[in-house]
């Protein structure tokens, strides 16, 4: 059993990439007990999605975060992985391909005058591959992971989108990096 956070982008002020953060539980399937070389992960999660823009004068205290959506979602997935022992039964680094249906729901906020639009995207399909360390030296195994996804919320924003409000184009936050604790 596996219980983990995935955090989604990166907070740098002037790319307004969406962050978000998604719970995984996940359940790992070793076909090999003796020698981890290979197991599969079947899993659910749930989190949410944001993205703000800083709105602002020329002063330090002169700002607000203003939102453009936030979303919540939750995805069903598999992700086979392939292990390479660095100490023995101990230390491990695996790579991991997980395939993602993911389905999330949105409110966004086009501008200050728009009412807030709503949005369901049904089970969108992404790709993540992560490359981490698993560390098996207690009672709970630890393991710390980076990655990057294909994920895109690009579609689900502009889902009853006015015309005369330009869409939404570059909402993939990219980069993916996490911790979880397993049994």
């Amino acid at each position: 059993m596996e219980f983990g956070f995935q955090f989604y982008g990166l907070p740098i002020p002037d790319m307004e990439l969406p962050m978000g953060a998604m719970f995984k539980i996940g359940y790992d399937i070793v076909p090999y007990k003796k020698n981890l070389i290979f197991s599969i992960q079947p899993y659910v999660g749930g989190g949410l999605f944001v993205q703000k823009t800083l709105k602002g004068g020329g002063t330090d205290y002169d700002f607000e975060y203003k939102y453009k959506y936030t979303m919540g979602a939750w995805e069903l997935g598999i992700a086979p992985k392939l292990y390479y022992p660095l100490a023995e039964d101990e230390l491990y680094v695996y790579l991991a391909n997980e395939f993602s249906f993911m389905n999330m729901y949105a409110q966004t906020w086009d501008n200050d005058k728009a009412p807030v639009r709503r949005s369901n995207n049904y089970m969108d399909f992404y790709y993540t591959c992560k490359i981490g360390v698993l560390v098996k030296r207690w009672k709970q195994n630890a393991a710390f992971w980076i990655g990057y996804t294909t994920l895109d919320l690009a579609e689900t924003i502009n889902k009853n989108r006015p015309r005369e409000i330009s869409a939404y184009r570059n909402e993939k936050p990219g980069i993916c990096f996490g911790a979880s604790l397993c049994w």
